[in-house]
């Protein structure tokens, strides 16, 4: 049975498509990660699908009040749900492995039928540098490619805008709480000047009531809001 595929050259076109179709979803890959890189300088008008999804999901979460405690898992798990031509990357990535194996396993099958057969030396040769170039290309994508060096930018690009953007976020609501206390005091200050008034015997004396001084509050308050 094995010789029947080598004589067809099967094992050597499964080498060659092993070869080239892992190839194919290297560069899927490191498209994939060259548009969220391309998105980093440009966070408030992204171009990329993946950016748009990814600053969507963190709008959701702010407007729940869900706060990112570990940034990097978050960023991670959206990676992962990332896709390129609707295939994806985690896909991709172990597509990419299983092609690898596949070229070594048609390698080692090759070499293994021509000692059965007892095939010539040359032969054996060419199947085993056909099969070893092709692994050994495979292998050296990802770090040709720089996917890992890409992988930690992105990671620590994203992790500094979120963090960035919780901590302005918090500067904020700070602000807005600490307007709302001086809003507090200055009411506080007119109606004290007002009930001062009132009990001094001028012609405001027995002004505020209750009611009314509840009343007047309301409107001091839509005055300084």
């Amino acid at each position: 049975m094995l010789h029947l595929f080598m004589n067809r050259d099967y094992f050597y076109f499964g080498i060659v498509a092993a070869g080239i179709l892992g190839l194919v979803s290297m560069l899927l890959t490191n498209q994939f990660y060259h548009r969220i890189l391309s998105d980093l300088p440009r966070m408030n008008s992204p171009k990329g699908k993946w950016m748009r999804a990814f600053l969507s999901s963190m709008d959701e979460r702010a407007k729940l009040n869900q706060k990112i405690t570990n940034s990097e898992v978050f960023i991670r798990s959206k990676l992962e749900e990332g896709r390129i031509l609707k295939i994806g990357i985690g896909t991709l990535s172990s597509f990419h492995s299983l092609m690898t194996l596949l070229a070594a396993a048609c390698t080692g099958l090759a070499v293994y039928d021509t000692f059965l057969v007892k095939t010539d030396m040359l032969v054996r040769l060419q199947y085993l540098a056909g099969g070893v170039a092709v692994c050994a290309l495979l292998l050296l994508l990802y770090p040709l490619f720089g996917i890992a060096f890409k992988e930690e930018r992105i990671l620590d690009s994203l992790a500094d805008y979120i963090e960035n953007r919780t901590v302005f976020t918090g500067q904020e609501k700070k602000t807005s709480y600490s307007t709302a206390g001086n809003s507090d005091a200055m009411m506080n200050q007119v109606m004290e000047g007002i009930r001062q008034t009132a009990a001094a015997g001028t012609k405001f004396s027995g002004l505020l009531t209750e009611e009314e001084e509840e009343v007047l509050r309301d409107v001091i308050r839509e005055y300084l809001v």
